[in-house]
């Protein structure tokens, strides 16, 4: 079992925050969790809601993860997206097929939501939401953070992960491998009632001689000049891909037309040309207060194979003109130890902290408890940028 725990600002100024906390009771399996309330930036979290455990359902256990928090700058509205499912057993396995997308909306410095709906394009249903998903044979699954831009015009650029429908009404499998992977670009219309009207857009997608399983968890940021930057996990290995010989990178894919249309992902490099290497795991752009954008992500010393190893976390600064890493400013946030079992440092959120100007890292370390059993405790890091 593994400890989550995260914070957000309830409004684009001020110190009030909320924070949720999550267990997941098998990988990637969601479980109890609970959201609290601070008025004066995470000192004190004196009001705590315990959210109701997953209900039984027909056909088993609807199950929840909140994927998604935004705050709209402009508006103030607070945007949860989550996945939502049913789960016949507790297994991740399920998510592939079962998980669709919800989101929902509360008004400025509101605690309660407004509403809650699916994402759902005008036209179609829930169990066709949008043209490329049916849910029950491909679904939606995560992202990295962020997921959700405000973009100049007014519009949200949302990106999210989806399995991909195959012919004859199956998920798509490529040979030896679980599931395919391609990032769904969904532009979102604010409402006057402060619902959103969703439409599907391109998808950022690879080939098999690539990744063995495609590319998930895109993060996304906006530069100076208005292009669209969105770093993406790819994979090696698996029975596709045994000896591990496809690339083991992070991927850029960007777009100079406000998300209408994308490059093909090209691996990931640093500001001197070299594309560095990096395990199949999560990443996060994040934008600070003095104008830089940070990226926080795996980087490992020698080829990985698939997830493996997670074993050192960075941050490092982009180049927002070149949309490249900064090699000398890479930074070793945290790293497995001598003498410690197998680590895993993913699964990450950071922040500003508002008056300090420290960086929050919400970082859970994962230990091999046994063979291929894993569990977390969630550390919060406070570090100082300058």
């Amino acid at each position: 079992m593994s400890a989550y725990e995260t914070s957000h600002y309830m409004s684009p100024t001020g110190v009030e925050k909320v924070r949720m906390r999550l267990l997941d009771i098998s990988d990637d399996v969601p479980g109890p969790r609970e959201v609290a309330y601070s008025m004066d930036n995470g000192k004190t979290w004196p009001d705590v809601v315990k959210i109701p455990p997953p209900p039984e359902v027909e056909g088993g256990t609807l199950r929840e993860w909140p994927c998604e928090y935004f705050v709209d700058p402009v508006t103030g509205r607070q945007l949860t997206i989550a996945l939502e499912g049913v789960f016949p057993t507790a297994s991740s396995d399920h998510g592939a097929t079962a998980y669709y997308l919800k989101y929902s909306v509360a008004d400025p410095g509101k605690r309660e939501s407004a509403f809650e709906e699916r994402v759902m394009q005008h036209g179609y249903t829930p169990d066709h939401p949008l043209p490329s998903i049916w849910i029950g044979h491909n679904a939606f699954t995560n992202a990295g953070r962020p997921s959700v831009l405000r973009m100049p015009d007014g519009r949200l650029l949302a990106v999210i992960s989806t399995t991909v429908m195959g012919p004859h009404g199956k998920m798509y499998k490529p040979e030896g491998a679980w599931y395919w992977l391609e990032a769904l670009v969904l532009h979102g219309f604010w409402r006057d009632d402060g619902r959103i009207d969703w439409h599907a857009g391109p998808v950022i997608s690879t080939t098999t001689e690539l990744s063995s399983r495609g590319l998930c968890e895109p993060a996304i940021a906006i530069m100076p000049d208005g292009r669209v930057m969105c770093i993406l996990r790819g994979c090696n290995g698996g029975n596709n891909d045994p000896q591990g010989e496809l690339p083991a990178h992070k991927w850029l894919s960007y777009s100079s037309d406000g998300g209408a249309t994308w490059s093909f992902p090209e691996p990931w490099q640093y500001d001197t040309g070299e594309a560095f290497m990096s395990p199949s795991s999560i990443s996060q752009l994040l934008p600070a207060p003095n104008g830089k954008l940070y990226w926080l992500g795996n980087i490992a010393d020698a080829k990985p194979y698939g997830d493996r190893p997670r074993d050192k976390l960075y941050i490092g600064e982009v180049d927002q003109q070149t949309m490249r890493l900064k090699r000398d400013s890479l930074f070793l946030v945290a790293a497995q130890q001598p003498g410690e079992p197998q680590t895993q440092l993913s699964n990450f959120l950071a922040d500003f902290d508002r008056e300090t100007g420290e960086m929050l890292l919400y970082l859970p370390w994962f230990v091999e408890q046994k063979k291929d059993i894993w569990g977390a405790d969630t550390w919060l890091y406070r570090i100082a940028i300058t």
